[in-house]
């Protein structure tokens, strides 16, 4: 029997606990930087200081020695203050990851005991209305800034740490309980094992719930290095979101599960030089690792660690450091094994290998794994009899009350005392590194109404990855979609537990004995490929290039151009390889996420179109754009006395001649605002938006008008002012009326385009460490993804500038002027030409001139005065919408959409609905999409109702003409009315008095070191450019609604009933789709 002792010279104590090694490790390294996240660095004494508050009020809200807090947060340094804190409290903590659906997450909250979870302010909304106390972690929870000194729980190492779930054989997943000695003993050997030292920086890549995040965070967080957390929406994290972490993070330390290490070495293998100088150590794990996948690692030079573990020995029990010389390693891929070892047991651990009667077996004979030691799971919660049948005494120790576990896995040792992995004794399963005991997707699928009997097995596909096959016994005549079982199984179980392929059988084949017989099932995959849709072949060279890589990526020869991909049985593992294939034949870089979003190969093909666009590759050679545009500039300058100077786009000319129409209106004005929660540098921010400002020039220009032509002059350098307001003597509702009056006000007030500025900002304090900032902006030189863009940058340089260091953006080859006269050259396009003749026949003759008010409209002029009406439609219905929108294989925005036009056939009861629709315009070229200015336009979308259509048929033709009108979407508005000359009306907008817009969080990306950011908003400017505007804002506790409207037309009254009844028609389609429009309009 080997066993290896640590070399660790740390005391071995029975009072050592994981947050006692932590406060020794934070106060000899307290200047070193502990996390760096999507907030910027924390240092060992911040983080030692937050955890010890963070411990304090857990203890203030009742946490004593024992106590289980669920913790429900992304990866950041929120979520290690968050353990330390409920360790330093005495408490246990549930990690648990906050994608997961809310029905297992109840689940584990009721079976842990959790009374406490600690979660973020967007996500708390998902669990009120229960008993348990919610702590939601922000800025302002800590307010106090002296030191706390808690008084920590007399623990021993034996006490209860973290309980990590994994999939359970009963249905439901099961909770292991890990102590402070389990975890400690795991640091300190891989501490030892990866040579891990105070400088190293180790990327946080495994989700919260999985077993090996303790390997990522533990070992580096106990020995004084840098955690560097993954900063990405997706998991896994595509291969070029991992790359790019690598390079720009310096990372030196790494763990990938063995199918996304695969992935990367197949990457990088056609992709030389892309891993940064500064990675040392990978170490992979959680599958088989492919021997011909080492061959290829080796040449990078970095070593490779080999690891296996299950979680109830705290995710490692054996180490193999590989090494393409080993004698281990040879003899076994002599034989074409072509697999690796998982190498000798770590410290303080024993590996055996035992036959049914527990007695040992020979070198190179396979028996039945066992594991015991300082690693070793205390128990499974709730569970005794799985526990004491799991969890033995261990009849080779010789210490009274030594247990060992029985893994489950067959294995045998090599003849140096190294480990083989053969597979496993029973059903369970490791997909994509998650362990999986089908029995829990039986039970999910047994739990619909139209399964009898399900059986779920594991195959592996061509690639040599394992995926799940469920067969199922119908009870009734209904056969439900692969893409709708997906859905159904989405709401109670992880994607990684969604089976790739669902097949309806009339019976479970049975042995002899009356066992499954999971042999013949086997079989029935192997002869059988069945795909529900009809074949469709490739129609041009794009679709026939991606029918190639999903043939090769899927395994399989019969796919058709419209076959699903969820259908096949794709994954986002699948999904990354499908993106590094598309890389690598069209040399474009598209998201995982766009696979998945797409879903066909004909789909895809578009996206590869527009992509295609955006590069420019649309009959304009922008380098010769570039070149005309500085010829020009040099003529406009020769008349304004060498002041550098531009024409203006079509767009700009537009809203010019408006303004000097409209003076004294701030009907282009664009003010917003946003709250911030800490230690703001004032001074550093007016540096940091200064150096956005001279970043785009925009932003420092003016307009005039010269030789009756628009131009935009554009100061060398500008300094934009910083208005300090000080309301702190001010509170509750007359701080509230005071801050309302100040900012209507200042968004209310006009610019002159041209004096200039065309941008003021303003810093008004309301309390210690509490501001607000607002912006406001003229529209001719912004526009909604500028804002993107402006806050993102203003945070880059704040933070740079806060921290002493230079920050390197990348350089702006082209500017707003190439545009703008890219847009005018375009016109003679052939693709422009069609555009305009699409638009023309579209909109000619469209009966747009809604009647929507309820008030006497003057018929004389066009008012503009408005007002603003905000109203929250709920987190559910938003979870709603997006969940349709995958079924109906539309947009969130489609939707919207379809139901505001009901909304407005309603009031109006006119059949032929127009609706302008904000495009991102030029930006569809890849030249222009860092660029701040006015790029957006909009289109017009017409459509014809009628009651006796059914909702999913509307949606249908409104998404057709959508698709069918952003073809076109670059054609400028000023153009298409030109052409279709619509009958003009006084009083009244051109073409379509009403708009609908859908923005994303802007704050989504946007990071300024020590401040919170939130509660983004518009501000009320106190007009209306359209009788009624519907912007709907996704945030991450909802969905919610700014109405602004014309308050000489509409009534504030009719503004909240169109509001109600808007939110009733979606809840309304949400039940039922089907519901026909008439339905829709009886409330």
């Amino acid at each position: 029997m080997n066993k290896y002792k640590n070399d660790i010279s740390l005391p071995n104590q029975t009072r050592r606990t994981i947050h006692t090694i932590f406060d020794h490790i934070a106060m000899k390294y307290s200047n070193k930087i502990a996390i760096v996240d999507s907030g910027g660095e924390t240092n060992y004494e911040e983080l030692y200081s937050l955890a010890n508050q963070m411990a304090k009020i857990l203890k203030d809200n009742g946490v004593v020695t024992g106590s289980r807090v669920l913790i429900y947060l992304p990866q950041s340094r929120n979520y290690v203050i968050s353990i330390i804190g409920v360790l330093k409290a005495g408490g246990v903590y549930i990690p648990v990851d906050h994608h997961y659906p809310l029905e297992r997450v109840s689940y584990m909250l009721k079976d842990s005991g959790s009374e406490i979870i600690i979660t973020t302010s967007d996500l708390a909304s998902r669990f009120h209305g229960g008993k348990v106390k919610i702590i939601e972690i922000d800025s302002s929870l800590f307010e106090t800034k002296e030191k706390v000194n808690v008084i920590q729980e007399n623990l021993n190492q034996n006490e209860g740490a973290c309980i990590i779930y994994t999939s359970g054989s009963t249905g439901q997943p099961k909770g292991i309980l890990l102590s402070h000695q389990s975890i400690l003993n795991l640091a300190e050997t891989a501490s030892n094992h990866f040579q891990l030292l105070p400088s190293d920086r180790f990327l946080q890549v495994a989700s919260v719930s999985f077993s090996a995040a303790l390997e990522e965070l533990y070992p580096a967080l106990l020995t004084g290095s840098t955690i560097i957390f993954q900063i990405t929406n997706s998991s896994p994290p595509s291969i070029s979101e991992l790359l790019k972490s690598l390079n720009n993070q310096k990372v030196s330390v790494c763990e990938l599960v063995t199918p996304l290490w695969h992935e990367l070495v197949e990457y990088i293998d056609d992709n030389s030089n892309c891993l940064p100088s500064s990675l040392r150590l990978l170490i992979t794990g959680g599958e088989r690792l492919l021997y011909k996948k080492y061959q290829k690692w080796c040449q990078q030079n970095i070593k490779l660690i080999h690891v296996y573990g299950p979680t109830e020995s705290a995710a490692t029990a054996t180490y193999y450091h590989c090494d393409p010389k080993d004698d281990s390693l040879l003899s076994l891929n002599s034989n074409s094994e072509w697999r690796m070892p998982i190498g000798k047991p770590i410290a303080n651990t024993n590996v055996y290998i035992l036959d049914e009667h527990l007695e040992t077996v020979s070198t190179g004979e396979i028996g039945n794994i066992y594991i015991s030691g300082d690693s070793l799971a205390s128990y499974y919660v709730n569970k005794p009899s799985l526990t004491a049948e799991k969890f033995i005494p261990n009849p080779y120790s010789g210490i009274y009350g030594d247990r060992m576990y029985e893994t489950g896995d067959l294995g045998r040792y090599l003849p140096d005392g190294d480990v083989d992995f053969i597979g496993r004794i029973d059903n369970q399963l490791k997909i994509r590194g998650y362990r999986v005991e089908p029995a829990e997707i039986e039970k999910v699928l047994e739990s619909h109404p139209s399964i009898k009997k399900s059986v779920v097995i594991g195959l592996n596909n061509k690639q040599g990855d394992t995926v799940l096959t469920a067969y199922m016994v119908s009870s009734s005549n209904e056969f439900l979609s692969i893409s709708e079982w997906r859905d159904y199984l989405l709401t109670q179980i992880p994607p990684y537990m969604i089976p790739s392929s669902l097949i309806y059988i009339e019976e479970i084949p049975l042995t002899l004995h009356g066992k499954i017989d999971r042999a013949v099932l086997k079989r029935m995959s192997d002869t059988e490929e069945k795909h529900l849709s009809q074949y469709v072949a490739p129609k041009n060279f794009d679709e026939g290039e991606l029918l190639s890589i999903w043939q090769s990526v899927f395994g399989i020869k019969n796919i058709g151009c419209t076959d699903d991909f969820f259908d096949l049985g794709g994954h986002s593992l699948l999904a990354l390889r499908i993106v590094a294939r598309i890389r690598d034949r069209f040399k474009i870089d598209i998201h995982p996420d766009q696979i998945l979003k797409s879903r066909t190969i004909s789909n895809l093909a578009d996206i590869l179109t527009n992509s295609k666009r955006r590069r420019g590759e649309n009959n304009l050679n922008i380098e010769e754009i570039k070149e005309r545009r500085k010829l020009n500039q040099t003529l406009l300058e020769s008349q304004t006395g060498g002041t550098e100077a531009f024409l203006t786009s079509i767009s700009q000319n537009g809203i010019w001649f408006m303004d000097q129409f409209l003076s004294g209106k701030a009907l282009y004005n664009v003010p917003w605002k946003f709250k911030v929660s800490g230690n703001l540098n004032v001074g550093v921010l007016k540096k940091a938006l200064n150096k956005v400002v001279n970043r785009h020039p925009p932003l420092r220009s003016t307009f005039d008008l010269i030789n009756e032509q628009v131009v935009m002059i554009v100061n060398k350098s500008m300094s934009i002012p910083l208005n300090i307001i000080d309301l702190t003597n001010l509170q509750g509702p007359d701080l509230q009326i005071e801050l309302e009056k100040y900012m209507e006000l200042e968004a209310g007030r006009t610019f002159d385009l041209k004096s200039g500025p065309l941008l003021r900002t303003y810093v008004i304090k309301t309390a210690e460490f509490e501001h607000i900032i607002m912006f406001n902006v003229h529209h001719i030189i912004f526009d909604g993804w500028s804002l993107d863009i402006f806050m993102k940058e203003l945070g880059i340089y704040y933070t740079a500038i806060l921290e002493q260091q230079n920050v390197v953006l990348p350089d702006l080859e082209y500017n707003y002027f190439d545009y703008a006269l890219w847009q005018k050259e375009s016109l003679q396009n052939k693709e422009m030409k069609d555009g305009i003749a699409y638009w023309d026949s579209k909109l000619r003759g469209s009966d747009h001139y809604l009647k929507l008010g309820d008030r006497k409209e003057n018929s004389n002029q066009l008012s503009y005065t408005g007002k603003t009406i905000r109203y929250n439609l709920g987190y559910d219905l938003q979870n709603e919408i997006k969940k349709y929108s995958k079924e109906s294989k539309t947009t969130m925005y489609i939707i919207l959409l379809s139901a505001f036009k009901i909304l407005l056939y309603g009031y109006t009861k006119q059949s032929d609905l127009s609706v302008g629709v904000p495009t991102a315009g030029g930006r569809i070229v890849k030249q222009f999409d860092q660029l701040i200015g006015y790029f957006v336009n909009t289109i017009i979308l017409r459509s014809e109702i009628k009651e006796e259509m059914k909702f999913s048929e509307f949606l249908k033709q409104v998404n057709q003409t959508a698709l069918d009108g952003y073809k076109y979407q670059e054609v400028p508005l000023d153009i298409i009315i030109q052409k279709v000359k619509p009958k003009r009306k006084k009083g009244k907008n051109p073409l379509f008095q009403v708009d609908l817009l859908l923005e994303e969080d802007p704050l989504e990306n946007v990071s300024f070191k020590g401040l919170n950011i939130y509660e983004f908003d518009d501000v009320d400017t106190g007009f209306s450019k359209f009788d009624l505007t519907w912007m709907l804002k996704q945030r991450k506790d909802g969905l919610y609604l700014n109405v602004n409207y014309n308050s000489d037309l509409i009534s504030k009254e009719r503004v909240y009933l169109m509001i109600n009844r808007f939110s009733h028609i979606l809840e309304v389609i949400m039940k039922n789709p089907e519901s026909y429009i008439n339905e829709l309009l009886l409330n």
